[in-house]
């Protein structure tokens, strides 16, 4: 029969083989734990983009997400975002997947990567086929045969009885040169002398010669659409263009719409595509502006205006799976204070027009290509990035963005978009921009 020091000997034995059997389960389930996590969580990055095991072995795959994600970790411990904001969007083209995001529906302003969204809308509606168009009219009687190149408003001596007219169509790269080709089709008809004005019909669009939003000392052009030389000089400059080719006139240049019974003579086109080069490789403002109301006019109201564009946009972010409400599309250059997007957006819009072969035949060459030209001429040279990346960039006070595309080190073709908000100066944003591109292509 056992005592009760016994009984209080044994206990105790038991309590000891119970801990040490805790202590080697605890053990044992560690161990299967560490073995089944992935290989890269028990490795670390090495400089030229592998993960490197503890016995040496180099591990992954360069264009991975593990290791991209990895990468651009590192580079969102820099103290620059203490203070400021940064939205990144990474998507792989090849796989179909999202591979990397951080504060990706955060809305921040875009800078010029809002020219994106014009660029893509308008490709989208209007096509690459769309060419803007500038009209010369002149008067003609109402009883003169419509379908005929009569007009028994002009003289023998070449004398129109009328006035000529010209329809604006908010073409940004209308030059002095041009006007050569209105004056020749006066000439062409016979027209040496009129006694009635110069008529600009500006009816395509509403009134406003600055973008809602834009800053008062923004030093930018404005948004009238009868431009020449990208300056509201138009008047003034085909004055003088008749003057200098003989036609004579003693009216005035008002601004009204083009008369009832007149007769269209000249058509001046300028291909889209002519347009989105300078608006994307060199962030031309003018441009942007103009094409946003290109598409405005698709409304096919007189005097179209930023809600007629909005619609459209709107329409194009419902298509991508997002909601427009979230969003604010205030012009088409990326001035406006009020724009504001995301780079799940951006990159979202971004994938689009890759999915289009429509759109992106002629938008990945507008882009600027990283140490080559445009806006990134001077960035990311003698890196993995150069002559790889193909990306807008933005930069307005407090705000620097880079969105593209670009090839990762196995082959896949990517999508990114890096949104910097709140800086002190652009080229911290610049800076961070480059090493993200380097670290999506090394």
């Amino acid at each position: 029969m056992q005592t009760r020091a016994d009984m209080s000997h044994q206990n105790h034995f038991m309590r000891k083989l119970i801990h040490i059997f805790f202590i080697l389960a605890v053990f044992t389930l560690g161990t299967t734990r560490l073995s089944a996590q992935e290989e890269y969580e028990t490795t670390y990055l090495s400089d030229d983009g592998y993960y490197i095991t503890a016995d040496g072995e180099r591990k992954g795959d360069r264009g991975s997400s593990n290791v991209i994600g990895e990468r651009i970790n590192e580079l969102l411990k820099s103290r620059m975002f203490n203070a400021s904001h940064v939205g990144i969007y990474v998507y792989d083209l090849t796989d179909g997947k999202e591979i990397y995001k951080y504060n990706e529906s955060k809305r921040l302003r875009p800078a010029s990567n809002e020219k994106i969204v014009t660029a893509v809308t308008a490709l989208d509606i209007l096509s690459s086929n769309y060419n803007y168009q500038t009209k010369l009219y002149i008067d003609r009687s109402q009883y003169d045969d419509p379908e005929s190149n009569e007009n028994s408003l002009i003289s023998d001596e070449g004398t129109l009885d009328g006035n000529i007219y010209v329809r604006a169509g908010f073409d940004p790269l209308l030059s002095t040169s041009d006007l050569d080709n209105f004056v020749n089709s006066l000439k062409e008809h016979g027209v040496k002398r009129f006694n009635g004005d110069i008529i600009i019909d500006q009816t395509m669009k509403d009134m406003t010669r600055l973008g809602k939003g834009w800053c008062w000392d923004d030093d930018e052009g404005v948004c009238t659409p009868m431009l020449l030389n990208g300056k509201d000089e138009f008047d003034r400059k085909f004055s003088e263009k008749l003057n200098t080719a003989g036609i004579e006139f003693s009216g005035y240049v008002r601004h009204d719409e083009v008369g009832e019974h007149t007769q269209l003579i000249y058509t001046h086109e300028r291909n889209i595509n002519e347009v989105l080069r300078p608006m994307m490789k060199s962030s031309d403002n003018t441009c942007a502006e103009s094409m946003f109301f290109q598409i405005a006019m698709q409304s096919k109201r007189k005097f179209a205006d930023l809600t007629d564009t909005q619609e459209r946009i709107n329409a194009l972010v419902r298509k991508i799976g997002l909601d427009p409400d979230d969003y604010n599309f205030s012009d088409g250059s990326g001035l406006s204070i009020y724009d504001i997007v995301s780079a799940e957006l951006i990159g979202k819009i971004l994938i689009y027009a890759y999915n289009d072969k429509n759109i992106y035949d002629y938008f990945l060459p507008s882009l600027p290509i990283a140490g080559v030209d445009g806006t990134l001429s001077k960035r990311m040279k003698n890196t993995t990035a150069e002559n790889n990346v193909y990306a807008k960039t933005g930069t307005v006070t407090g705000v620097s963005t880079l969105s593209g595309y670009c090839t990762a080190a196995n082959g896949h073709r990517l999508v990114f978009s890096i949104l910097n908000n709140g800086l002190r100066e652009s080229k911290t944003g610049r800076e961070f921009q480059n090493k993200v591109c380097v670290a999506l292509t090394r």
